[in-house]
């Protein structure tokens, strides 16, 4: 019943995702050397949403997504699909009712630019706003 576990019931329950990440979906970290593709997530920048009466049982916050590839090309298709599985979600999700998930934008992270690097993983990291009930 977090946002957390909301994100990861979204990722694991898309076959886009999954058909390429498979089961290497999770929190904040990839463990270094596993096996690629991979999505990392992270909820974080929680902010109670104002009202005019005060504030809201409502809370903003950032989800990041990263799409780890061993290609800029898979990375990219990598986070294609998951714009897909979370861009306009809304509704209950592993207990927590979502009221809006937007994607907002992404960056690339070339992993692989110093010299001797060249077989450091590429990432896209995606961006959204998640506004969902409890704080």
């Amino acid at each position: 019943m977090t946002a957390e576990g909301a994100i990861f019931d979204l990722l694991t329950a898309n076959a886009g995702v999954t058909a390429i990440a498979g089961d290497r979906i999770s929190p904040h970290n990839r463990l270094q050397g596993s096996e690629l593709p991979a999505v990392v997530y992270a909820v974080e920048s929680f902010e109670p949403v104002r009202v005019l009466a005060g504030t809201a049982d409502l809370t903003m916050a950032t989800v990041s997504i990263a799409a780890i590839a061993e290609t800029y090309a898979q990375a990219k298709t990598l986070a294609a699909v998951t714009i897909a599985a979370l861009n306009g979600v809304s509704g209950e999700h592993d207990g927590t009712n979502i009221f809006s998930l937007v994607y907002f934008g992404q960056t690339a992270a070339d992993a692989g630019i110093g010299e001797g690097e060249e077989d450091l993983p590429f990432e896209i990291i995606t961006e959204f706003r998640m506004h969902y009930e409890g704080l």
